[in-house]
């Protein structure tokens, strides 16, 4: 039997539901490590985080024993996550999302392209629920540039490329245009429209539209893929059209 694809406006609801239970929705970095003494063994009854020796875990940085209810990750993940290191901190939030999102069996950190369907399902819905838990919509949309939620969430850097894709729609216009293509677009569109740009105070000449910057190849595949399973996809289109 083929599982339930989860739209993607479900699994960030899950998110936002989990970090408000954990009283920490209103924080840009909270620490992963706590919040497993402070709250999740009570949400996810009997949930353990376990350490094991790197060596103890081959093949993989973490693993979810969906049954068992326990999350093991590497020493050294385990440590990166105390520091805030990026990678660590998606990892664990990754572990984190296959509880919450009540897959079954066992799941680890893996290439999407592997797997039977349902994993790679599982495998796609736990990165989506790892990115929108740590850089929520609410605090995010903000954001002028995907270094920018990076930099405050404490995600990685294909992690945060791919959240600023997702937030397009929502940025705010800000004095950043060279950082937010979407507004630049949408002036170089207006613009065209303008039937005397002259005309207006000053009699100064229309700006020349700056060109958006290149979208990283792993944004690209992620709309490409949201475009496939249905999701509505113009920036990306224009952006094809353009070149």
């Amino acid at each position: 039997m083929i599982k339930r694809q989860r739209p993607f406006t479900e699994i960030e609801e899950v998110a936002r539901r989990l970090r408000a239970k954990l009283n920490i929705d209103h924080l840009e970095r909270p620490d992963l490590i706590s919040i497993f003494d402070n709250g999740l063994s009570n949400i996810y009854l009997g949930l353990r985080l376990i350490r094991v020796l790197d060596d103890k875990l081959v093949g993989s940085e973490a693993r979810t024993d969906c049954y068992e209810r326990t999350i093991t990750t590497r020493e050294s993940v385990y440590q990166g996550c105390l520091r805030g290191d990026p990678r660590a901190r998606m990892t664990i939030a990754h572990e984190l999302g296959h509880i919450a999102l009540g897959h079954s069996g066992t799941r680890h950190r893996q290439n999407l392209t592997l797997g039977t369907r349902d994993e790679r399902q599982e495998e796609r819905e736990a990165w989506n629920f790892a990115e929108v838990f740590l850089a929520p919509t609410f605090l995010a949309r903000d954001c002028s540039s995907a270094e920018e939620i990076g930099e405050r969430f404490g995600i990685s850097g294909d992690a945060a490329d791919i959240r600023f894709a997702q937030l397009l729609p929502l940025i705010k216009e800000g004095s950043s245009p060279s950082q937010r293509w979407k507004s630049a677009e949408k002036r170089s569109e207006q613009e065209s429209r303008d039937v005397d740009p002259s005309a207006s105070s000053g009699n100064t000449a229309p700006s020349e539209p700056r060109r958006s910057r290149p979208l990283p190849s792993k944004v690209i595949d992620y709309l490409r893929e949201a475009e496939r399973l249905g999701r509505r996809i113009t920036s990306l289109r224009k952006r094809e059209d353009d070149d």
